[in-house]
């Protein structure tokens, strides 16, 4: 699924200006070349707030690794030493060895991560 295009702040305001200015919502889309639900979205939201909003900006936070590169060797060796274990009791060991809480998820994570840096590595020295 194409994400949406990016509509300015400026772009917006104008859109309420031609709004509050008796145009329809299917005129302003020809006008400013954008679907009539999206004119319809920006138009409901300043009736509702009585603002227009900039969020042109980037979504999301920090992402900081929980684990440092001390114990994320120490995973590799854990799962080294014994391939079978189970993500569950990674987990577990983590939450034991280091006091970090990790999901099961984030663990396969940084399992994938390993592989493909192996692989990468693999790569490279096969060059």
């Amino acid at each position: 699924m194409p994400r949406r295009k990016v509509i300015s702040l400026e772009e917006k305001k104008k859109i309420v200006k031609l709004y509050n200015d008796q145009y329809r919502v299917k005129d302003i889309g020809k006008i400013m070349s954008l679907s009539s639900q999206t004119v319809s979205r920006i138009v409901r939201h300043y009736l509702k707030h009585w603002e227009v909003i900039d969020n042109t900006k980037k979504r999301g936070g920090e992402h900081r690794k929980k684990l440092n590169e001390n114990q994320l060797e120490k995973l590799k060796e854990w799962v080294e030493e014994d391939c079978t274990i189970s993500l569950k009791k990674i987990s577990d060991r983590c939450e034991r060895e280091f006091g970090v809480k990790l999901s099961v998820s984030t663990v396969h994570s940084y399992l994938t991560n390993f592989r493909k840096d192996k692989k990468s590595n693999d790569n490279a020295a096969e060059v």
